[in-house]
């Protein structure tokens, strides 16, 4: 399968598969939307947007209801029986080589499950056609730290390629963002992600008792 056709799977998929007399439902809520993908600027300068979750392989305890199971249930039901997270990394080098090759930029934010820095993916990320790294580190000057309330390894950061600016970065204490992991935030330049233009925004239009008011 392409890396466009795993991103892009539809959240009202939906398989049930017999698994030695029990069965597995997957409605794949969150399972099949791998990430989610936005592209900025136009022209000479475009940058692509990604934010993903990389699941990881839960104990023999867990009772089929993990990201990683739902996964797992879709693919080898299709005939693909690599692990979830394999698939998953090689979809998106796959779909990044396109868009660097093209010259375009990437920011990737995601909780991956594995170290940052010395991990599968932040190892192949560092390599050409990618040459991207993690940019909270060079915003604060400083590794990012366990991103998990109870974990001791940095899993989640914010990659970007080589063509962007960074300026300032935010890594905030756990519990001030909505789940149990950090929140962080960067700020990249404009110029450096799609070449500074600004789009028109629309004029708003105001209807009042039949008529219509233009307002600046």
């Amino acid at each position: 399968m392409s890396a466009s056709r795993h991103l892009l799977q539809s959240m009202s998929d939906e398989i049930v598969i017999n698994r030695g007399g029990s069965e597995c439902a997957t409605p794949y809520l969150q399972s099949m939307v791998l990430g989610v993908t936005q592209q900025v600027g136009s022209g000479d300068l475009r940058s692509y947007l990604v934010s993903a979750y990389i699941p990881h392989k839960p104990p023999r305890s867990a009772k089929r209801e993990t990201n990683w199971e739902q996964q797992q249930c879709f693919y080898h039901a299709r005939g693909e029986f690599r692990n979830p997270d394999e698939i998953l990394i090689d979809d998106l080098l796959a779909l990044f080589k396109g868009w660097r090759e093209a010259g375009s930029e990437v920011i990737l934010a995601l909780d991956a499950n594995q170290d940052m820095y010395d991990g599968i993916l932040a190892t192949r990320l560092s390599e050409c056609p990618y040459n991207m790294c993690c940019l909270l580190e060079q915003a604060t000057g400083a590794k990012v730290p366990n991103s998990h309330f109870r974990g001791r390894r940095p899993i989640t950061t914010i990659f970007g390629s080589n063509g962007l600016t960074v300026g300032d970065g935010m890594v905030y204490p756990h519990w001030y963002g909505v789940g149990d992991h950090r929140v962080f935030v960067v700020e990249v330049s404009a110029a450096s992600l799609f070449g500074g233009k600004f789009p028109t925004i629309a004029t708003v239009r105001l209807h009042d008792a039949g008529r219509t008011t233009t307002t600046s």
